[in-house]
């Protein structure tokens, strides 16, 4: 049976913030899953803001797939992230989307400490309303290999951060 421990938590404060980084990360535990409150500070039309972590400052060698279900019917798209500098784990509600909305977002990084590439599994899910509903599947891998010690949560929409009470939960997972 897995333990789940809570590592770190951080929640945005008045005036936003433009990225929150998780640093010091322990290295005692077997994986990672981060669970993430977001509401961005992107205020053009009904765009959420697309959501991307960075391990350890590393700017390139992210992979990633997202399977997406966008707007009140039924679609899906494959986005394909190659090569980028961060790697997407899905979208997070901007300003226009209800006064309060915020998106959710779970993140699992298996065996975070090895030498191999990390893999990285998420879902989410940004709704602030029934005429935009927004859901991704995405899974990928850094080729980082070495262990993972800091996490960067960012977005890439052009002058965005994330809002007061955005939340952001660390949890380290033990396996007995």
């Amino acid at each position: 049976m897995a333990t789940y421990i809570l590592l770190d938590k951080y929640t945005v404060g008045s005036g936003g913030v433009s990225s929150i980084t998780l640093s010091n990360i322990s290295q005692s535990y077997t994986d990672l899953k981060l669970v993430l409150s977001l509401r961005s500070t992107n205020s053009s039309g009904w765009n959420n803001a697309p959501t991307r972590l960075q391990f350890n400052n590393n700017t390139s060698g992210y992979s990633n797939k997202s399977l997406r279900g966008a707007g009140g019917g039924v679609s899906s798209s494959s986005d394909d992230y190659s090569g980028t500098a961060r790697m997407f784990v899905g979208e997070s509600n901007g300003s226009p989307i209800g006064s309060n909305a915020f998106s959710n977002v779970e993140v699992y990084i298996p065996n975070y400490t090895s030498s191999n590439t990390k893999s990285v599994m998420a879902n989410s899910v940004s709704a602030g309303n029934t005429q935009y509903i927004d859901r991704n599947i995405t899974s990928g891998y850094s080729n980082l290999t070495s262990s993972i010690t800091s996490i960067t949560i960012e977005t890439s929409s052009p002058n965005s951060g994330w809002q007061q009470y955005s939340t952001v939960y660390l949890y380290g997972i033990k396996n007995s």
